[in-house]
């Protein structure tokens, strides 16, 4: 059995043929999709919350109802977010860490509220949350089933 060899980057260890994505890509990932995860400090732990979203000006907006989601989004802004997928047999993933918050400003709202961001939910949406990006990153490998030989 060969041994796993790693190399160290600022957002600690890569196995051996999974490549780092530079912050445009992940940008670029983040602007082609739609659907992520939302994870989200709920009382003493985590919850993770399938959303639809937009990225607009380099922030994650979406759109949600006013219930758990929210109110833990308001008790612990602190959240991450992931996206992933596959591109010609590479698969990829983005995750963001930032703090989300509520948009209070008139101009704001309006302008999200032009961008005629929908929700796939059958539940009336009626709460914006916008997650301000403290960092982003992403990691994409080459498919390789199980017992395929290394």
């Amino acid at each position: 059995m060969q041994a796993e060899q790693h190399s160290t980057t600022e957002d600690g260890p890569v196995a051996e043929g999974i490549e780092r994505l530079d912050e445009q890509r992940c940008w670029s990932l983040l602007e082609e999709s739609e659907i992520g995860r939302l994870a989200v400090r709920v009382g003493d732990g985590v919850d993770v919350f399938p959303v639809n979203f937009a990225c607009i000006d380099h922030r994650i907006v979406l759109r949600t109802t006013h219930g758990a989601k929210l109110n833990a989004l308001t008790v612990h802004p602190d959240v991450a977010f992931e996206i992933d997928g596959d591109d010609a047999g590479w698969r990829w993933s983005v995750v963001l860490k930032g703090r989300a918050r509520t948009p209070e400003l008139t101009t704001e709202l309006q302008q999200l509220h032009e961008q005629r961001l929908f929700s796939y939910s059958p539940q009336t949406k009626s709460a914006y949350v916008v997650i301000d990006p403290v960092s982003v990153t992403g990691r994409r490998f080459l498919q390789r089933l199980e017992f395929d030989a290394p």
